[in-house]
Order: structure tokens, then C-alpha cells, then sequence
């Protein structure tokens, strides 16, 4: 787990999207935008945009990238159940309001961290 530097000055935005909540949850599970891209079916650049998205609007690094993949900063981990909860959440709302039954949430984790689909 690395420290997560300011990346400048935050995004004026009080909102987490949920699509880049799901990307960054889908970078978490796969450990590399290569293969979140992959598993998306969208383009590597389009995951990279996304994640600098939501790091310019929380105004912190969430992964430090190299070779291997993407690795966790303190600032991911602390988002990552924060991003679980927002997008179980937002599949609750839904499927209450539309008179759906609920799926069963399923929880995937990978060397120490969790991620939901």
C-alpha cells in the first residue's frame, strides 16, 4: 500500500458517479487496466481516463501504476468500501423501485482486498 500524493487542486464536483466507482472496482478485481479493459470490453486509454476521472475528483492517487499492474494507494483502500457500498446501494434503489427481486450480492476479493459485483 502506497501513500497517496494530492494530484492538484480537486474537481468542483460533490459527486462519486457510480460508473467510475465501477471501474475503479473492476481495476481492483482484475489488478491491471489492460485486463479491466479487457473484462469491460473498452479500450485501455478509456480506463485510464476514467480512473483519473475520479482521482482528480477526490483529489488523491488511488492506484500507483507500473509494469505489473496497479497497485492500491491508502486513499483506494479506503475507497473501496465506500465504492462497494454506493454501488450495492444504487442496484438496491433500482431494483426496489422497478419491483425486481434482489440477486444475491456476491463479494470477489484479491490478495487482501475486496471488491463486489
Amino acid at each position: 500500500m502506497s501513500k497517496a500524493a494530492p494530484i492538484g487542486k480537486p474537481v468542483e464536483t460533490k459527486n462519486l458517479e457510480l460508473c467510475l466507482l465501477r471501474t475503479f472496482l473492476a481495476l481492483v478485481q482484475h489488478g491491471s487496466m489492460g485486463k479491466t479493459a479487457a473484462a469491460a470490453r473498452v479500450t485501455q486509454p478509456a480506463v485510464s481516463a476514467q480512473v483519473l476521472r475520479l482521482e482528480n475528483i477526490v483529489g488523491r492517487r488511488l492506484f500507483v501504476r507500473n509494469r505489473n499492474g496497479a497497485k492500491l494507494t491508502t486513499h483506494g483502500e479506503l475507497l473501496i468500501t465506500y465504492a462497494n457500498r454506493a454501488v450495492a446501494l444504487n442496484e438496491e434503489a433500482l431494483a426496489r423501485l422497478r419491483g425486481e427481486t434482489m440477486r444475491k450480492r456476491v463479494t470477489l476479493g484479491r490478495e487482501g482486498r475486496v471488491a463486489s459485483s
